[in-house]
């Protein structure tokens, strides 16, 4: 009898913290949701014109554009894995010249911040990367938030001499399987590239 109990507590709890992971998303969209629901979903709420450029199918990302966020008009892009779920979104902000880093970038990413904070808590850091810390590709934080089951942050990126700020939020656990997944990808490529000789 108590081992029946035992596994009922145990398929409850399991069920329990599935049910947990899959509460965090974007609006109505949880994380782990297929790229064709998340953009039929888009779709539906803001108009095929609103996604830009148009989503391929099964794609790595959707673009929404013009959402608005507060007072602020946004690009939202959505991030999907190598099984086609949805395990993260960003907020980016215009894109600006560096003669307006320390003026329309820095308060973008401190309202976002602001906002950010509203819905997760104080952030555990906070930062302010001169230009020289900003390189193409990456991102240099302005804020990051301790999150037991996910990725939150806001900073500043550039790329062809245009800088934005941006904030994330991503599935923890999304993400690891996916870094995972190409990691194995790519010691696999290395392997057959090393077999070729």
């Amino acid at each position: 009898m108590r081992v029946i109990i035992a596994v009922l507590v145990t398929i409850v709890f399991s069920f329990t913290l599935n049910a947990a992971a899959q509460s965090y998303g974007f609006q109505n969209i949880p994380f782990g949701t297929s790229f064709e629901e998340v953009k039929s979903t888009l779709v539906k709420t803001y108009g095929e014109g609103s996604l830009y450029p148009p989503p391929e199918d099964d794609g790595d990302y959707i673009w929404l554009n013009g959402f608005h966020l507060g007072e602020n008009i946004v690009q939202v892009t959505f991030h999907f894995d190598h099984n086609s779920q949805l395990y993260a979104f960003q907020f980016a902000s215009p894109k600006y010249t560096a003669d307006r880093l320390n003026s329309d970038v820095y308060e973008d990413g401190k309202t976002l911040t602001d906002i950010f904070s509203k819905k997760y808590g104080k952030s555990a850091s906070r930062y302010k990367p001169s230009i020289f810390e900003i390189n193409s590709g990456y991102v240099s934080y302005l804020s990051k938030w301790k999150h037991k089951d996910l990725q939150i942050y806001t900073g500043v990126t550039t790329y062809e001499a245009q800088y934005r700020a941006i904030a994330y939020v991503g599935s923890k656990k999304m993400i690891k399987a996916h870094e995972k997944f190409l990691a194995d990808e790519e010691r696999k490529s290395t392997q057959n590239a090393i077999n070729q000789f």
